[in-house]
């Protein structure tokens, strides 16, 4: 398996907004960028049941129509549900899904020889994050 960073296609991420939102973009360990530059999804790769930091970086981008993912081991899935259910993270809740580390494979597997034009997707990149 290859680093992340060998797979990305931009070395810097886009500046597609207010300054404080592209640095806080900048945090998120995986974004991916339509054919306008404009962010389509959010993914944060968590080892930890903590999940609260992720989730917060996911509040910056509330705003935006793009996904927003956490993948997780599944047997921290309890937690995650928990976490998600306070309070604070309610603007959030409906827009951010859980994946398990198993789904993310089965689906690399199924689209490793899928091309994003083919799923009429357009474009997108990946960009390494910083966290």
């Amino acid at each position: 398996m290859r680093p992340l960073g060998e797979v990305c296609s931009l070395d810097k991420c886009y500046t597609f907004s207010y300054d404080n939102i592209v640095a806080a973009a900048k945090n998120v360990d995986v974004v991916w960028f339509n054919e306008r530059r404009l962010p389509s999804a959010f993914i944060e790769i968590e080892f930890t049941p903590e999940f609260v930091r992720s989730l917060v970086k996911f509040c910056e981008f509330q705003d935006f129509r793009a996904k927003l993912v956490v993948v997780a081991d599944a047997c921290h899935r309890r937690a995650y549900d928990a976490r998600i259910g306070s309070a604070a993270f309610v603007p959030i809740r409906e827009c951010v899904k859980f994946m398990d580390f198993e789904q993310l494979a089965e689906k690399h597997a199924r689209m490793a020889s899928v091309t994003p034009s083919a799923l009429g997707v357009g474009t997108n990149r990946g960009r390494e994050g910083n966290g």
